[in-house]
């Protein structure tokens, strides 16, 4: 797998030197020069801080002030700028010479509005035919990939590929494979049937879908479990010390492969009461004998909390679960840029829980006394939307939860995948 990345990473930074190239050659022509700008709101007319001005095409950028102030330097001209800010409507904006004077342009906020809730006897699917036996699923890219067997041969492994309509594209037979166990999307949106000893990327070219690229299965997961998304300059990965108590996450830039660390936590005190705890079972053994006792105060009492990062748009979105905040980082600098607190229903609750991303819809959920619900990433409040069912796999993409289901009959059990419209 680490060859596959170092291919993606060698295309990104050839793209990015051919553009660079074609630019200068414009601006051998054009004029740049330095572009002062101020960042108003529209209602108000006061200044927006943290406010991100993008030169498209380029990496090229600056962040406002408080006052709404920021400048940045422009090779040549037009350029072409995009304006934006977690609370504001989006805007882009062509600039066809240098400008003398400072540059106003008024932005107009966001009014985030929630889905209404809405339901309907038709918004539960089964979306696999009920004669193929489901060991896992994933999706990758609006790409649903299912991992299972017909009935008539539980041996011969397959995986079906649908698009978001749950039409069928291509089933894919693992001949090859010796015991496939699980699917894995990577970072790049790339999916992988796992075995015990190896992974196999899924491949599509000229509509031939296939398996290829053998992995050592722990080569695999030592690269690709740590790496959590891209943007348009950086791979993202996390990392995971002293047992978990500590989280950190870091970019690589693809261009100059520097590594930069912008989100640093901890839960030392967390850490610090279970050894406490741990020592006092040592000195005191109860009724439970002593491994049910540690794991129980490991996995359940002092469980470390796990942060969450998801990039919507140009923004990165941190939750951070020890202090009950969402902060925005933007995806150019990696810089925070505004932060908001998470509704206090969730503090003493779940907040150890996973948090479950919609990526083609850029929205983020939770899962609270069995009910799913949605959280608000500008205001941190949550609406309560799908009563859940509990299942050894959820996935939500494009408005839909997808989950495992283990269903019953009087001629045999098996596994399917049921798709339902969330409310």
């Amino acid at each position: 797998m680490l060859f596959v990345i170092k291919i993606h990473l060698n295309i990104i930074i050839i793209l990015i030197y051919i553009l660079l190239f074609s630019h200068l050659v414009n601006a051998q022509n054009q004029r740049g020069g330095k572009l002062n700008i101020i960042i108003l709101d529209q209602s108000t007319h006061e200044g927006i801080d943290n406010v991100n001005i993008k030169l498209m095409g380029k990496n090229i950028g600056t962040v406002t002030m408080v006052n709404g102030f920021g400048s940045l330097l422009v090779d040549s001209f037009p350029a072409k700028l995009s304006i934006s800010h977690i609370s504001y409507i989006h805007r882009e904006m062509i600039i066809n010479k240098p400008f003398h004077d400072t540059l106003k342009m008024l932005l107009n906020p966001k009014v985030n509005t929630l889905d209404e809730i809405v339901v309907s006897t038709e918004s539960i699917d089964c979306i696999v035919p009920s004669n193929f036996i489901v060991i896992d699923f994933s999706i990758c890219d609006n790409t649903i990939y299912a991992l299972g067997s017909y009935t008539n041969n539980l041996y011969s492994y397959k995986v079906l590929v649908l698009n978001s309509f749950l039409e069928h594209q291509n089933t894919i037979e693992l001949i090859d494979i010796n015991l496939p166990e699980s699917l894995f999307c990577d970072c790049l949106n790339n999916c992988h049937v796992l075995s015990k000893i190896a992974a196999y990327q899924i491949v599509n070219s000229d509509s031939i879908w296939e398996t290829c690229c053998e992995y050592d299965i722990n080569d695999f997961h030592s690269i690709m479990d740590d790496c959590l998304l891209k943007t348009s300059n950086h791979l993202i990965f996390k990392h995971i010390t002293n047992d978990g108590f500590s989280q950190a996450y870091y970019g690589i830039d693809l261009s100059s492969n520097e590594k930069h660390y912008f989100v640093q936590t901890n839960d030392f005190d967390k850490q610090k009461s279970m050894q406490e705890e741990l020592n006092f079972l040592a000195k005191n053994p109860g009724a439970l004998r002593m491994e049910f006792a540690v794991r129980f105060e490991k996995e359940f009492m002092f469980k470390p909390r796990k942060d969450a990062l998801m990039r919507f748009g140009d923004t990165i979105f941190h939750f951070n679960f020890k202090n009950g905040m969402i902060s925005y980082y933007s995806e150019l600098e990696l810089n925070k840029i505004g932060e908001t607190r998470i509704d206090d229903k969730l503090l003493s609750s779940i907040w150890n829980d996973d948090v479950f991303f919609d990526k083609a819809n850029q929205k983020s959920y939770v899962v609270f006394k069995d009910r799913l619900f949605e959280i608000n990433t500008l205001t941190g409040q949550i609406v309560p939307r799908n009563a859940i069912k509990y299942s050894a796999k959820q996935i939500i993409n494009g408005g839909y939860i997808y989950y495992l289901q283990r269903i019953k009959n009087p001629f045999r059990n098996y596994t399917t995948i049921i798709r339902e419209r969330i409310q």
